[in-house]
């Protein structure tokens, strides 16, 4: 499938308006073999069939028609061009099929950075074998060709302007590890995910480290009521099962509050960064799942324990001992979160500096 590597912004009119559309991508009929957008109606197969047919997303179908339905042989004017409408498809806003009109007048042009081709390889196929392949149709209608014109031999010519390689990029792997800018969306900074989600993940540990600061501290205070719990009957299982619940409770309300929070703000955010962010994904809830789970083992279990070896009648004595000992570990617990901000600060310190 042939593309262009850039998003286009052309003017659609219909029914005497014009919108100015972005992002619009410029491929050919084989473009939904490649990328499987999902239809709200129709065949992608024959989406494109030729060159005057048009995909909208259902988003601009609804902005443009004011519905998604019986669009199939409506025509629009697109920068000038009458187009028909075939089908809708979800993302992005529109594709349409001028490229075959560019690929025509440039057939005979080895110079044009402008398209990119994506294709399927079959399965035990060697890249490599087709990589030299390609490279040798370019060496042979490009440099052997432009050599010829100026006189000089392929070697001259290659010392001269230096060599062209080209080199296939499996799909999935183009976002983040992409080796050039091939595609109309921006390649991710994989270095800069990283460095994100470890962020991300110290912050998280931090949450945590303060919460069983917290509940040991409250725990300390509790630490009678343990003791009168001991003396009539409570064996540590059952006040270690107390302490983990109580935690499982705390973070349940926490997760539920902040869900909430971020459904409100998220529209704002969408709007702030351009981008469409839901919490749809079931991904999104596999996560939070595993986040409250570790945070009941890690932030539950550790002032569980502590607060389940303590010795009831040393407890009802002397009360002061393990006053001190108590806060010593909260004393811990604060000196590493500072720790941890003075490392995150560090990294947005790295970050601005070195523009990662």
């Amino acid at each position: 499938s042939y593309f262009l590597t850039y998003y286009n912004a052309p003017y659609l009119e219909y029914n005497g308006k014009n919108h100015v559309i972005h992002p619009s991508l410029d491929a050919d009929g084989n473009i939904f073999e490649m990328f499987p957008f999902e239809f709200i109606e129709g065949d992608p197969k024959t989406a494109l069939k030729d060159k005057n047919s048009v995909t909208l997303s259902e988003q601009l179908a609804k902005e443009v028609f004011g519905t998604t339905e019986n669009l199939v042989g409506k025509t629009i004017k697109l920068s000038g061009k009458d187009r028909v409408v075939n089908k809708t498809s979800i993302q992005p806003k529109m594709i349409f099929n001028g490229i075959l009109f560019d690929l025509e007048d440039n057939k005979d042009q080895w110079g044009n950075f402008n398209y990119g081709l994506c294709f399927k390889l079959k399965k035990g196929t060697d890249k490599k074998a087709v990589e030299q392949k390609v490279n040798d149709i370019y060496l042979e209608y490009r440099i052997k060709h432009w050599a010829k014109e100026e006189g000089v031999s392929v070697e001259e010519y290659i010392k001269q302007y230096g060599e062209i390689k080209i080199i296939l990029q499996p799909l999935e792997t183009a976002y983040l590890n992409g080796i050039s800018d091939g595609y109309p969306e921006d390649r991710g900074n994989y270095q800069l995910l990283l460095i994100m989600m470890g962020l991300s993940t110290l912050i998280l540990i931090l949450s945590i480290v303060n919460y069983i600061n917290l509940a040991t501290a409250n725990a300390i205070r509790r630490a009678k009521e343990v003791g009168v719990r001991k003396i009539v009957g409570a064996d540590k299982n059952q006040i270690v099962k107390q302490f983990v619940f109580e935690t499982a409770i705390t973070a349940f309300m926490a997760i539920l509050i902040s869900l909430a929070i971020v459904e409100l703000v998220l529209p704002y955010y969408n709007d702030f960064v351009g981008r469409n962010l839901d919490m749809k994904d079931n991904s999104f809830f596999i996560q939070l799942v595993l986040i409250f789970i570790a945070v009941v083992i890690f932030a539950g279990i550790f002032p569980a324990l502590y607060v389940a070896n303590f010795e009831a009648l040393k407890v009802l004595r002397n009360m002061a001992q393990k006053r001190n000992a108590g806060f010593t570990i909260c004393y811990c617990f604060v000196i590493y979160c500072w720790f941890v901000c003075g490392l995150s600060t560090s990294e947005l310190y790295v970050r601005k500096r070195f523009r990662i």
